[in-house]
C-alpha cells in the first residue's frame, strides 16, 4: 500500500477554516484513548519533575512558576488556528517531559558532584542573569536579555529564585518547539493521527532537546527560530498563496534577525534556507534530472568553501582542551580520538566523514553513563543512542523524499525542501564545528522524515530491514575501529 503523505489534494484543504474541521468527521477512538494516555505521562512527568526541583531549591517556585507556563501554553493551544489535538500532544509531551529530565539531572548532578549545575556556559548564563552585563558577546544578548527581565519580574514577587526560572523557560521554548513540529507534520500527513503522535513522541524523548531543555544554555532559542522557520517555508510550498508567502518571508526575516543576537555564526543558513525553497518550489513542474542535480551541485561547492569563512561567521570548532574542561576528561578522551581522526582533515574528506561522526556520537555511545560524570555528558550519550536508533527510519524517509523531488509535481516543493534541509544541514554543521548539539537545532526535519515509513507495507519493511542491517552493522564496525585503534 503506498501512503500519499498530503490529504486528498491542495486543493481540498483550501476550503477548510484549518484543519480541525478536518478531523470533525473522522472518528478516532483510538486516538483518543492515545490522547489519555499522553495527558496521564505528561501530568506524571510534570509532577514528578517539579518535585525534585522544589526539593532541590527548597521552595515551591517551580511548582508555581511551571503551573503558569504549561496554563498559559495551553490556552494559547485553545485560540482559533492553533486549536489542535495532536500539536497540543506535541507540546505537553515535549515540555513536561524536559521538566522531569531537568529535575532527574539536578538531583544526579547533587548527589554525584556536589551541585546541580556542573556545565560552564549554564553556571556562567546564570550569573549574568542575576545582575551581570547583559551578555559577554553579540550573540547571546537576546537570551539574556530574556532571562534577565523574567527574573526581574519574578523577583518582584518572591526573592527566593534560581536556575530553575532559566531552565523552565528553556522547557517552554522546546515545548512549543515540539507543538510546531507537529504542526509541520500536518502538512504533510494531513489526519494520519499515527504518524502524527508518532512525531510528538519522537520530539519528547530526543536526547538533545532534554539538554535544550534541561540546562541553563541558549540553544533552546536557536531550536525555536529555526522551527518557526521551518514552518512558514514548509506551509507556504504545501498551500501557496499570497498570505502564506509573507507569513514565509516574515519567519526567514524575523530567524536571521534574531539570530544575530543568538548565535550569529548561523545566519546565512537563512538566507541558504530562502533560496532552497525557491528552487523546491520549481521542482512543481516536472523536469529533467539534471534541473534538480546543478543546483546541487552548486551547494556542495558552497558548503566546501564554508570553513574558509568560519572566522567572519563565528562559528568555531572546540579543541579537546576545552571540551575536557568543560564536560570532563574521562568522557573526552573517548572523543578525541574521533576529533583527531575527523575535525583535522581537508573539506572533501570532512563532507564525506562528518556527517557519520554526527550521526554516531560519541563513540563508544555509553561513555558517558559513568557516575561522576557532568549531565551534560549523560545527555549527550543518550542522544547518541537515540540519533543511532532512528537513523534507519531517517534514510528510509529521505530516499523516498528525493524520488519524489527529482519527479517532480505537485508534492514535489515539501518534499524537495524536506530532504534537501536535512543533508545541507547536517553537511554544514560536518564541514564547520562538528558539534551535534549545534546540529540538534535542525533536527526536526529529520524526525519529520523518520516518520514517513509506511510500518505496515510489506515493501517498505524490506528496505527498513536491509537498511537497519547495513546501518547497525556499520555502527558495530565503528566502535570496533574505535577499540582497535585506541587499545592497539
Amino acid at each position: 500500500m503506498q501512503v500519499d503523505y498530503y490529504p486528498d489534494s491542495l486543493g481540498t484543504i483550501d476550503t477548510y477554516e484549518n484543519y480541525d474541521e478536518l478531523y470533525d468527521y473522522v472518528a478516532l477512538p483510538q486516538a483518543s484513548t492515545s490522547m489519555l494516555g499522553s495527558w496521564i505521562v505528561s501530568m506524571t512527568s510534570f509532577f514528578v519533575g517539579t518535585v525534585l526541583l522544589m526539593r532541590i531549591d527548597d521552595g515551591i517556585g517551580p511548582a508555581l512558576v511551571g503551573s503558569l507556563f504549561l496554563g498559559a501554553a495551553l490556552l494559547i493551544h485553545m485560540l482559533p488556528g492553533l486549536n489542535n489535538r495532536y500539536a497540543r500532544r506535541g507540546f505537553l509531551l515535549s515540555f513536561c517531559i524536559c521538566v522531569l529530565i531537568t529535575g532527574t539531572v539536578q538531583t544526579y548532578a547533587q548527589i554525584a558532584l556536589g551541585e546541580p549545575h556542573t556545565t560552564v556556559d549554564a553556571i556562567r548564563f546564570y550569573h549574568t542573569c542575576r545582575g551581570g552585563p547583559a551578555a559577554h558577546y553579540l550573540n547571546e544578548v537576546l537570551p539574556v536579555a530574556i532571562w534577565q527581565h523574567l527574573y526581574a519580574i519574578y523577583n518582584k514577587v518572591s526573592s527566593h529564585e534560581g536556575p530553575w526560572l532559566g531552565i523552565l523557560v528553556n522547557c517552554l521554548l522546546v515545548g512549543f518547539s515540539g507543538s510546531i513540529t507537529v504542526s509541520i507534520g500536518r502538512h504533510l500527513f494531513g489526519d494520519d493521527g499515527v504518524r502524527l503522535r508518532r512525531l510528538g513522541t519522537l520530539f519528547a524523548v530526543c536526547g538533545i532537546f532534554w539538554l535544550y531543555g534541561s540546562i541553563f544554555v541558549r540553544d533552546s532559542f536557536a531550536l525555536f527560530l529555526n522551527v518557526l522557520t521551518l514552518w512558514g517555508i514548509v506551509r507556504c510550498l504545501a498551500l501557496p498563496s499570497t498570505k502564506n508567502l509573507i507569513i514565509m518571508l516574515a519567519t526567514l526575516l524575523f530567524g536571521f534577525i534574531c539570530m544575530e543576537y543568538i548565535r550569529d555564526g548561523l545566519k546565512p543558513m537563512f538566507v541558504l534556507f530562502g533560496l532552497m525553497a525557491l528552487f523546491s518550489w520549481t521542482r512543481k513542474v516536472r523536469s529533467s534530472v539534471f534541473i534538480f542535480l546543478l543546483p546541487l551541485l552548486v551547494l556542495t561547492i558552497g558548503l566546501m568553501l564554508l570553513p574558509l569563512l568560519k572566522s567572519s561567521l563565528g562559528i568555531v570548532t572546540e579543541t579537546v582542551v576545552e571540551k575536557s574542561v568543560k564536560y570532563g576528561s574521562r568522557y573526552e578522551e573517548a572523543g578525541s580520538l574521533g576529533q583527531t581522526l575527523v575535525a583535522g582533515q581537508p573539506v572533501p574528506i570532512r563532507l564525506l566523514v562528518g556527517p557519520f561522526y554526527i550521526l554516531i556520537n560519541p563513540i563508544p555511545l555509553w561513555i558517558g553513563f559513568q557516575f561522576g560524570l557532568k549531565e551534560y555528558v549523560w545527555l549527550k550519550s543518550w542522544h547518541g543512542i537515540y540519533l543511532v536508533w532512528i537513523t534507519p527510519a531517517i534514510i528510509l524517509g529521505l530516499m523516498d523524499f528525493f524520488k519524489r523531488a527529482i519527479r517532480g509535481g505537485p508534492e514535489a516543493p515539501v518534499a524537495c525542501y524536506l530532504a534537501f534541509y536535512a543533508v545541507i544541514t547536517l553537511l554544514a554543521i560536518a564541514v564547520t564545528s562538528l558539534e551535534n548539539r549545534h546540529h540538534g537545532q535542525f533536527l526536526p526535519a529529520m524526525l519529520i522524515l523518520a516518520v514517513i515509513p509506511d510500518k505496515y507495507d510489506p515493501s517498505t519493511m524490506n528496505k527498513a530491514r536491509f537498511i537497519k542491517i547495513g546501518w547497525f552493522s556499520f555502527v558495530i564496525v565503528g566502535h570496533l575501529a574505535w577499540y582497535a585503534l585506541k587499545f592497539f
